[in-house]
């Protein structure tokens, strides 16, 4: 089923606008070999939807000055900040996995 370009444009305004508040900040890595330089920018930001609780990434690469990659995903489980915790019998902390 084809959706009309109107359908599909309102779409994304109301995705935008629901999404106003999500940010990540990306910070560039840059590599140069001859004439051709590389950027590449990345971020994570740890339980940004109040909702869900779930974390975003993001990133891109660009090559000189043009973006050739991107991706932004929110994951798929919920993040936990206490990842760590302490056993009380050897006094060492265990990851706490799953």
């Amino acid at each position: 089923m084809k959706l009309s370009l109107h359908i599909q444009a309102k779409r994304i305004a109301r995705y935008l606008k629901g999404t106003r508040e999500i940010k990540l900040r990306l910070k560039p890595t840059k590599i140069s070999i001859g004439e051709l330089q590389l950027e590449s920018y990345s971020d994570a930001e740890f339980a940004a939807n109040k909702s869900d609780r779930k974390s975003l990434t993001g990133g891109i690469a660009r090559l000189n000055g043009m973006p050739v990659s991107w991706t932004a995903k929110k994951q798929g489980v919920t993040g936990h900040p206490e990842a760590c915790t302490g056993d009380k019998e050897d006094g060492k902390k265990k990851r706490v996995l799953g």
